[in-house]
């Protein structure tokens, strides 16, 4: 399982953070495409969220809801990705955030 986990993390180039989820799965940040990606333990990958308003996120957090929120470096902006709806802007008042 551990081959797995790595071989798709090798699809993930410009890995910047990681955050383990509830289950056991992780998000993963993919600063050099933009995208916001899930990991299974067994080496699945989906996307969560790619492209716009997105242009270098840099960090993932995770709530109690299982919402996410990415901090994006060429922003200075930290964007709410929820389980369910759209994305939103929580605040561009920060200076080039890479973690959150």
């Amino acid at each position: 399982m551990l081959s797995r986990l790595a071989s798709a993390l090798a699809l993930v180039p410009s890995l910047l953070t990681a955050q383990v989820l509830e289950g056991g799965d992780y998000v993963v940040v993919d600063y050099g495409t933009n995208t916001v990606h899930r990991m299974t333990a067994g080496g699945a990958v989906s996307n969560l969220h790619a492209g716009s308003p997105l242009t270098s996120p840099a960090g993932v957090a995770v709530d109690h809801n299982g919402d996410l929120y990415v901090s994006d470096y060429g922003q200075n902006a930290i964007y709410r990705i929820p389980r369910v709806g759209v994305v939103t802007l929580v605040t561009n008042q920060v200076r080039s955030p890479i973690r959150i």
